[in-house]
């Protein structure tokens, strides 16, 4: 296996803004957990009915921060991260989750009416979904529902999981009233993927370990680390791949499928690749968009994602074998 430093860590060299006291290519590029909204044989694990909760923990950024106050997703406040694990669901099988409210009345940026605690719901982007279970901000609840908007009809969302143009990359975030940039901000966000795998196998013959997903997200840090600042201009100096600061990853000279999402509530990603003693890098081969794969695959040597946009890509380091 080489070390290359080319799929995470040179995909963002464009970044404008860097934060001077964090070395770069540390830690390594975390692989986010999975939860299978359907029963999966082979991880010997999911179900079609889902409890995942929203918790105040803390989430260590870099190798030289210390754990910083985060809210997170999780199936339990132990395996809840940043960002939340990916839920993976099958093309026409619902899946019905029951989102819980654990975060309390205490906010890492902003202050609630006295007496109320923290108002939260889950919009899931992309999706097509009826209006009672698509995250209106107006349907929010607090911890164990003791309050609600008045747009609240249910505690569990039915996903039927049949996205516009079939199998594709989501994103689930908070759409709180008021609260959504802040508890996106906070850490409420994560991958949402609907997988046929028949129609995987027959295009792209891949296994499981050569797949990825890179979400992608700037943050600021005051002191030490133990809290994430708020700029009013929205400029952050810290960019977060999978929950940890300027990743690298190590790959095998082979083909890769990288599912990319900007998650940044204004920064632009424009993601090529740079190879050290290499004149030509392999370019990208974009499968999908926003929810779905493309008519047919586009080759490219870069991609410009806004915010909450995603890009299904193959990068094929099969002639990088010598390159470190």
């Amino acid at each position: 296996m080489q070390k290359l430093l080319v799929a995470v860590t040179l995909l963002i060299s464009t970044i404008t803004y860097q934060a001077k006291a964090l070395q770069q290519f540390v830690d390594e590029l975390p692989k986010l957990p999975t939860v299978y909204g359907y029963w999966n044989p082979k991880a010997k694990s999911g179900s079609d009915r889902l409890t995942m909760g929203m918790f105040p923990t803390k989430w260590k950024f870099h190798r030289d921060l210390r754990p910083t106050n985060v809210f997170a997703y999780g199936v339990s406040k132990d395996k809840a991260s940043v960002p939340g694990p990916i839920i993976e669901a099958r093309p026409g099988k619902p899946t019905h989750v029951t989102w819980a409210n654990y975060l309390g009345d205490t906010h890492l940026f902003s202050s609630t009416p006295k007496g109320r605690a923290i108002p939260t719901v889950v919009h899931l982007h992309g999706g097509v979904q009826d209006p009672q279970i698509d995250g209106h901000p107006l349907a929010w609840f607090t911890q164990k529902f003791n309050d609600t908007g008045p747009a609240f009809k249910t505690r569990t969302y039915t996903y039927n999981n049949e996205p516009p143009a079939g199998p594709g990359n989501l994103i689930y975030h908070d759409f709180a009233i008021g609260l959504a940039r802040v508890n996106v901000l906070a850490g409420l966000f994560g991958a949402y993927v609907v997988r046929d795998p028949d129609q995987e196998t027959r295009i792209f013959n891949f296994l499981p370990e050569f797949e990825r997903h890179l979400v992608i997200f700037d943050r600021s840090f005051s002191g030490n680390g133990e809290s994430m600042t708020v700029d009013p201009t929205g400029d952050r100096d810290v960019i977060i791949v999978n929950g940890k600061a300027w990743p690298f990853l190590n790959v095998q000279p082979r083909r890769y499928r990288f599912r990319i999402t900007n998650v940044s509530n204004k920064r632009y990603f424009r993601f090529h690749l740079q190879l050290p003693n290499q004149n030509q890098a392999p370019p990208f081969i974009q499968l999908g968009s926003d929810s779905s794969y493309l008519p047919s695959p586009v080759r490219t040597s870069q991609i410009l994602l806004a915010p909450f946009e995603t890009a299904d890509v193959i990068i094929d380091f099969a002639n990088l074998r010598n390159n470190t």
